[in-house]
């Protein structure tokens, strides 16, 4: 079969599920196609795998060619005999599915992580008769637009959503049309646990490392050098400067009025500087909240003409950026091709989904442009340094 013939036939055999079916095995494994150890192995790795993912897992058969094979068999008589048969050079592969999770890391810096997929590539030596666990990656099937823009997928799998970047891995040695790339597992107990268990394979030994891989997807280690940290995923986001006169604009004819109807009255925090002698307006999550003059994001859109550069959201890492470039569906590098990528699980085909961050927005937290948030701390200084020299000269009088 060419390539794309043994594509579509692993697809067609995942569809169907075959590698989870015990008398599919035992028949391909009676035909001389698949060896015979195979049969004990999949029926131990199956039922690890429902026993730490439940239905959140799958089990795939990877065909990467057909090959002649003799083997000896027994006529009536007993007699020994030559015969020529075809067999599989397969890979069988335990896909495990994270559908939401954050990844954080030491500087507690956190992300989310929609759809992940992880595989495990489990082969068969049939010279040394030993089964090896070699390989282990990932794909993703929701992605946001930052994400697709940065190649993001996961802080240790090495990037892109292109099919382009995908040369090294031909469509051949896949089990569907989807990117799959290889995790950076860097040197710890998954390493350690993958060598024990081509050794001599044990199920308690293999779940272990299931646990271990939960782990793992879940946590960027900065100290081994991540292919894509997680706060540069959102790099590409800016902040829109705002001229003075929104600023202005803002003040007057949008948060004096609030202001005025806000019951219960806002407050914000005084603090006493020392090295001024002054009371200073304090520049914390109070002002923040004070200078909005409505909990609603959709209210700030069309001010000054000027839509979403008011309002701003700010990343993992606490840098500000305009809400306009935080939730635009950016598709400069999203192609047919990431839409056609679909990943065979349990019988069904899974589609590539761009998660659109502007979905909802109405409870999304946002803050004031830091210019506009600025400007309104100066008038309420202000406002605060004549009251207080008001004051003083009222009580030097008397």
């Amino acid at each position: 079969m060419t390539g794309q013939e043994l594509l579509q036939y692993n697809i067609d055999l995942n569809m169907q599920g075959v590698a989870t079916d015990p008398d599919w095995i035992a028949l391909k494994i009676q035909e001389g196609v698949l060896y015979e150890q195979w049969g004990k192995m999949l029926s131990e790795v199956k039922e690890c795998l429902e026993a730490c993912f439940g239905d959140d897992c799958d089990l795939h058969i990877k065909i990467l060619e057909e090959r002649s094979r003799t083997v000896t068999k027994y006529n009536w008589i007993n007699y020994p005999y030559q015969e020529t048969t075809i067999a599989w050079d397969v890979v069988f592969c335990p896909i495990l599915h994270f559908k939401e999770f954050t990844i954080t890391n030491t500087a507690r810096h956190t992300h989310i992580i929609r759809d992940l997929y992880v595989s495990i590539d489990i082969t068969f030596d049939f010279v040394t008769k030993k089964f090896k666990l070699e390989n282990i990656s990932g794909t993703r099937m929701t992605a946001t637009s930052d994400e697709i823009d940065s190649g993001y997928l996961q802080s240790h799998l090495g990037s892109s959503y292109s099919i382009d970047h995908f040369s090294s891995f031909p469509y051949h040695h896949s089990t569907d049309k989807c990117i799959w790339k290889s995790f950076c597992l860097g040197n710890g107990e998954i390493l350690d646990l993958l060598v024990e268990l081509q050794n001599n394979f044990d199920c308690d030994i293999f779940q272990l490392l299931l646990f271990h891989i939960q782990t793992m997807v879940k946590w960027e280690s900065t100290e081994g050098n991540p292919f894509i940290a997680m706060n540069r995923v959102a790099a590409r986001r800016s902040l829109i400067p705002v001229d003075y006169n929104t600023c202005v604009r803002y003040y007057e004819n949008m948060l004096k009025p609030a202001m005025q109807a806000w019951e219960p009255k806002k407050e914000v925090k005084i603090v006493y500087d020392e090295t001024s002698g002054s009371f200073l307006i304090a520049d914390d999550n109070q002002l923040e909240e004070f200078v909005k003059f409505s909990n609603n994001i959709s209210d700030y859109n069309n001010i000054c003409n000027v839509t979403g550069s008011v309002a701003c959201v700010k990343d993992s890492s606490n840098n500000t950026c305009s809400f306009s470039t935080a939730t635009s569906s950016r598709s400069v590098r999203v192609t047919t091709d990431h839409l056609n990528n679909k990943l065979v699980f349990r019988k069904q085909l899974v589609p590539f989904v761009i998660h659109r961050q502007d979905s909802n927005t109405e409870n999304l937290q946002f803050f004031l442009h830091p210019q506009i948030k600025n400007y309104v701390k100066s008038k309420l200084q202000q406002d605060l340094t004549e009251k207080i020299f008001r004051y003083s000269a009222i009580e030097a009088c008397y």
